[in-house]
């Protein structure tokens, strides 16, 4: 069963702010949900092993159709990904923690 997640990373939700991508309500708890799984998940991060932090475990399938289905591209994704890690590089490297 997953754990519950008292508070947020700020990080993680900058991170995933700076992607700029639009969802609905039910993608935003579903995205909520596979990303406190992967905080979560001890064993192999597949879409199963995933799943199976769940209290109701739903279908993997579920999983893989919210990402082949999903309302953005790979590099829709990948510009603003990058952009933030080497901005959070580029701290770590002048501050040493950011």
């Amino acid at each position: 069963m997953l754990k519950a997640i008292v508070q947020q990373s700020e990080q993680l939700v900058a991170f995933i702010s700076a992607l700029n991508i639009v969802l609905y309500q039910p993608q935003i708890r579903h995205l909520t949900k596979i990303r406190d799984a992967l905080l979560e998940c001890s064993n192999k991060k597949t879409l199963t092993n995933l799943y199976r932090q769940f209290l109701h475990e739903p279908d993997p399938k579920t999983a893989a159709d919210f990402f082949r289905e999903s309302p953005w591209s790979a590099e829709a994704i990948s510009k603003p990904r990058k952009h933030y890690m080497l901005l959070r590089t580029a701290c770590r490297l002048r501050f040493k923690r950011c």
